[in-house]
């Protein structure tokens, strides 16, 4: 084994000798190993290189202030080496460290490939059980009515994902899951009942209702999975999951305790479940389903200060789902009953006109934007401000 400047050769017989700092070329000069000479340039010049099979690795893992007395190591390789060479820095960051090992007389070099191919088999293991977790979880729903047959096909998506990511991210996706179907089943009759003619959409959720509100979740886990999960992905889903929480929260709370709502915008009375109407007892609840999100994200991740923001990026994105279902969600007015609804075909049989808002533009899209409000509000807070 040899090192030249910043190129480290191995030899099939595993052949080395223990240079000083300084040491004498077969031209008689003294040299010092140094950075930056080329591969070929060094064999040319040094002919006491061993030719055998020499395997150049460019890049061998040392940070650049390594000495003899004070290592970190991040491979016990790292201070062999430093000892038997007696080298003092390598002049450029590495980023992955390379290993090498000897088998039967051959060489190998480890590096970066190494690495990923490790990583991917971890990830694919990871994936199985979130298939596996996840498919449990969706089944148990869909048993209990909270979830359609095809809500529980997308929850699989999502859960198995989230599971991929990390622990903490299937275990944030859970408590939210079941806490907003708690509150689902909570005076579902004098819910219903008060609603009556006027939201579209009632029972289990769909697979458009689970990807409105886990999409986004989805992709920071995603983005863990791929990126390494770091905690800004964890925070950016958490944002996500805490928008959607304080949505799910706003409604059934203030669709079972609050008032008539008035609109965000004009202040004007709503009927029971339309879409742009705030109540008192919403607001708190919004608060409080975001703050619950947050909470459960920084016992989590054992770190208090990223509670505010994510509490606050999830009623940021409570907030933009008011507005955007008074300003862009279809709203429709049904001349036979004289009622505001939601609904192309009423309760009563007749079809509805719109009367504001865009065609294409119904509560899944407008839940879909709240939380890809809050991830964003959430991730733009804390860069801000951490």
């Amino acid at each position: 084994m040899r090192v030249t400047g910043e190129i480290v050769w191995y030899d099939s017989r595993a052949r080395y000798l223990p240079p000083p700092r300084c040491r004498s070329d077969l031209s008689g000069r003294r040299k010092v190993p140094r950075i930056g000479a080329a591969a070929d340039e060094l064999c040319e010049r040094d002919g006491f290189v061993l030719r055998d099979a020499p395997v150049a690795a460019h890049r061998f893992g040392m940070p650049s202030n390594l000495r003899v007395d004070r290592v970190a190591q991040p491979q016990p390789l790292v201070p062999q080496l430093i000892d038997v060479f007696g080298l003092e820095r390598i002049g450029r960051r590495v980023d992955v460290p390379d290993g090498f090992e000897q088998t039967e007389g051959k060489q190998r070099v480890y590096c970066g490939k190494h690495a990923a191919k490790t990583n991917m088999i971890d990830v694919g293991l990871r994936l199985l059980i979130g298939v596996v977790v996840a498919v449990g979880v969706a089944a148990a729903a869909h048993r209990a009515r909270a979830l359609s047959t095809s809500g529980a096909i997308a929850a699989v998506a999502v859960g198995t994902v989230a599971v991929a990511a990390g622990t903490n991210f299937a275990l944030l996706l859970i408590l939210y899951f079941v806490s907003s179907s708690l509150l689902s089943r909570l005076g579902k009759r004098r819910k219903a009942e008060r609603t009556a003619g006027v939201i579209e959409k009632e029972g289990a959720r769909d697979a458009r209702q689970v990807t409105a509100n886990g999409l986004i979740f989805a992709a920071a886990c995603l983005a863990g999975v791929v990126r390494g999960q770091s905690d800004i992905f964890f925070v950016v889903a958490a944002g996500a999951l805490a928008a959607s929480a304080a949505d799910t929260w706003a409604t059934e709370i203030g669709t079972l305790f609050g008032g008539f709502p008035k609109s965000i915008l004009t202040w004007r009375r709503l009927a029971v479940g339309a879409s742009g109407g705030i109540t008192a007892a919403g607001t708190i609840a919004a608060l409080a389903g975001a703050g619950a999100v947050a909470g459960v994200a920084v016992l989590l991740l054992r770190d208090s200060r990223y509670f505010g923001w994510i509490a606050a990026g999830g009623f940021v994105g409570a907030l933009t789902d008011s507005v955007a279902g008074a300003l862009i969600q279809d709203r429709r007015w049904c001349d036979a009953c004289g009622s505001q609804t939601e609904m192309r075909i009423h309760v009563c049989g007749a079809p509805t006109r719109r009367i504001g808002g865009l065609p294409f533009i119904e509560n899944d899209a407008v839940n879909l934007l709240a939380t890809a409000a809050g991830a964003a509000g959430t991730a733009i807070l804390v860069h801000s401000f951490l």
